[in-house]
């Protein structure tokens, strides 16, 4: 113990300080530390598949729904988790002034709490309806020839009575999933220049992620239209 009694008792005292400060620091730091890494997380995403792409058909009118996936990729529940339609922009890329923002439809979650959004557990995953494409197969009725457009899919029936549906032209669509207590994210569709000529099962669109900004530096993912076989489509027997 000489070497003990040998330190200089200013320099124990200075050592005992800064002890005690980082001891006090960690017990600060370690909390709001903890409540980053176990934070809510969204991740919104899309593939070419059944899962991402249902079909539907009113009389003679033939539908193509296009929606996102918002998993909670976090370690606590996620609240308020709402899905917008940020942006609609033309194929120059100058916004569609015909549409504002608006709230999208949660497709599992017909009785969604309010406009408050709904309550994603962690791990738990939903969809989020964007838009349609249609096919009005009767001749004689506006759209001859399979003439299609898509159609936008707010909440709200009619919101603000703005124009919901627009000839296909490579416009892109914007949207976004934000979050009470998560960092929103989101995601591009842009679509083909033209409509391709009657194909409910072969249109494919690209897409890309883009941030809670709606900012995005990565380029389109352009995934191969689903495979025809005897004119049923592959990707319909998929998972």
């Amino acid at each position: 113990m000489a070497w003990l009694t040998a330190i200089d008792p200013n320099r124990l005292n200075a050592y005992a300080a800064l002890a005690a400060a980082a001891v006090a620091l960690v017990a600060l730091i370690a909390p709001l530390l903890w409540r980053v890494l176990s934070s809510p997380r969204l991740d919104v995403d899309f593939e070419n598949r059944r899962r991402w792409r249902r079909h539907g058909q009113s009389g003679q009118v033939l539908s193509l729904y296009f929606r996102v996936r918002v998993t909670n990729t976090g370690w606590r529940s996620a609240v308020a988790v709402t899905g917008v339609l940020a942006e609609l922009l033309d194929a120059s890329g100058n916004p569609v002034l015909e549409i504002d923002p608006f709230i999208l439809k949660w497709a599992g979650s017909p009785q969604q709490a309010g406009p408050g959004g709904i309550v994603l557990l962690p791990r738990q995953s939903e969809y989020v309806d964007v838009f349609r494409v249609n096919w009005n197969m009767a001749a004689g009725q506006g759209m001859p020839d399979g003439l299609h457009s898509f159609e936008l899919i707010p909440k709200d029936p009619t919101p603000r009575a703005l124009q919901l549906q627009f000839p296909i032209a490579g416009q892109t669509i914007r949207v976004l999933v934000l979050s009470d207590n998560a960092r929103g994210s989101g995601l591009e569709f842009q679509l083909p220049p033209t409509a391709p000529p009657f194909a409910v099962n072969t249109l494919s669109v690209k897409h890309r992620p883009v941030d809670r900004f709606g900012l995005s530096l990565e380029p389109w993912s352009e995934e191969p239209p689903p495979r025809l076989v005897s004119g049923i489509s592959v990707a319909s027997a998929e998972p």
